[in-house]
């Protein structure tokens, strides 16, 4: 994912390697976005952000004019952080707080759901996600929280694998392919079991830092995303990983799923929102993609287990599996 700047003031644009599309904001510099989609960059500085009035974020198709309409036509949303104003099919715009104060890398709500709505005109959607290769097979793995998604990267980094993305993806179609690009230039880790086996050797490769609330963050460079971390990948499986009901089981467990819980996964990962009556156009070329994802990669749950650690290769191998 690239941002670039724009000979306006205070705009950039979000290009897609992947998907080969593009969205144009207005409101935002380049650096400014890059500081929530890079580790390496600055926080960006919102109050003085929202002083600045309306953002407009635009497909690369929409006529330039057409981020100019005026919101009160729109549909309003007020979340955390401020306010999105939307009209299924149309640019979208938003203000946010003058007070904004947000988590470390998190976009506020109303920027996030805007930027959201307008990759769904494209027929793509953020989703929360991993995606790594491994023996030459593209995985795409979803999971609620603490169903193991950030284990698994670890020990996928830890074997050598390549990796997407830990938690936030661009996913859809590209001439037919199903594909998932990484949105985030950064990865994020909690401290737990699976970081305490396999942190000290990934730390070894990697420069691994510490964000301010503990969390460990790897800021992926331009070198590491044509060799250890490419941009995107194109999908060949996909896992749903579940929580196990008590304590880990000793070894991992594998087991066919039906595609309306893959379905369900899919719609809790990427905005809900944007499947209502209230997006008819977004609604429709979410729910194509659902179905074509569904129909297109080899869906398997597991729930993994202790060999995770004890035997990562192996563990690997199985889930790649048919």
């Amino acid at each position: 994912m690239q941002i670039l700047p724009q000979p306006e003031p205070d705009s950039c644009l979000i290009h897609s390697q992947a998907f080969a599309r593009s969205l144009h904001i207005n409101g935002l510099r380049a650096d400014e976005l890059g500081g929530l989609f890079r580790a390496d960059r600055g926080r960006p500085d919102w109050p003085a952000i929202a002083a600045r009035g309306l953002i407009r974020i635009r497909c690369d198709d929409d006529p330039a004019a057409t981020a100019n309409a005026d919101p009160l036509d729109y549909r309003l949303e007020r979340l955390t952080g401020g306010a999105a104003w939307l009209a299924s099919g149309q640019p979208g715009q938003l203000r946010l707080q003058a007070d904004l104060r947000c988590d470390d890398r998190l976009l506020p709500g109303p920027l996030n759901l805007v930027l959201a709505q307008q990759w769904a005109r494209h027929s793509l959607f953020p989703l929360h996600a991993a995606a790594l290769r491994w023996q030459g097979l593209g995985l795409l793995v979803l999971g609620d929280q603490g169903a193991g998604k950030s284990s698994l990267i670890l020990a996928a980094i830890e074997q050598g694998a390549q990796v997407i993305s830990d938690d936030w993806l661009l996913v859809g179609h590209h001439q037919g392919e199903p594909r998932a690009e990484r949105l985030r230039e950064f990865l994020m880790f909690r401290s737990g079991p699976t970081w305490e086996r396999f942190g000290a050797l990934i730390g070894q490769r990697l420069a691994v830092t510490r964000n301010r609330d503990g969390r460990r963050l790897y800021a992926i460079t331009g070198e590491d995303e044509t060799a250890d971390f490419p941009a995107w990948t194109g999908l060949d499986r996909c896992l749903l990983l579940t929580r196990p009901e008590s304590t880990r089981p000793q070894n991992t467990i594998l087991a066919d799923t039906d595609h309306s819980s893959v379905l369900a996964q899919l719609i809790g990962a990427a905005m809900p929102i944007l499947m209502t009556q209230g997006f008819p156009l977004e609604r429709d070329r979410l729910f194509g993609r659902f179905h074509a994802l569904v129909r297109d990669l080899p869906t398997r749950s597991a729930t993994t287990g202790l060999d995770l650690t004890d035997r990562p290769g192996q563990v690997l191998d199985r889930l790649a599996s048919d």
